[in-house]
């Protein structure tokens, strides 16, 4: 394994203060810097296609670069873990989610899920292929971004 299961929530580097913080909305920047924080192996290369479209899909959401970048660095990490992983790191994210939402976790869900459709079936795609869909910090922004949106309370 690359990044074991106990890698998967809470090790990428964001502390907690910055989950508390993505229910304050913040101002998105002009234009988004990506590239000073992506890390990239040797044999790798720089994505533009991808780039391009996050900062397309951060423009919709009115995602602060902060924000947005810590989504860059999640992205890396996940697409590093294997199968096992990413499985742990959604029902991690499922029972964190449930026990913070309570009662309005399949509300809060479905609210999540519709910002996602509104953005659209790439971001979709994205989502489901990267393993980002199962991303805690990345729920709570699409649920600020639903009760900004009004579609959520």
């Amino acid at each position: 394994k690359k990044h074991g299961a106990e890698s998967a929530i809470g090790e990428d580097g964001a502390s907690s203060q910055f989950h508390d913080t993505i229910e304050e909305a913040l101002e998105p920047p002009d234009e988004y810097d990506f590239k000073s924080v992506v890390r990239l192996e040797e044999d790798q290369e720089y994505d533009g296609e991808l780039e391009e479209a996050a900062k397309q899909w951060c423009a919709q959401g009115a995602i602060p670069q902060e924000e947005a970048q810590h989504f860059v660095r999640r992205y890396q990490q996940v697409s590093q873990m294997d199968e096992e992983a990413r499985d742990f790191l959604g029902q991690d994210t499922d029972g964190l989610l449930k026990k913070q939402w309570g009662v309005n976790y399949e509300t809060n869900l479905d609210a999540c899920r519709q910002v996602v459709a509104s953005i659209g079936s790439e971001f979709q795609d994205f989502l489901n292929v990267s393993g980002m869909g199962n991303d805690h910090s990345l729920a709570l922004t699409l649920l600020r971004v639903a009760k900004q949106r009004g579609i959520a309370k």
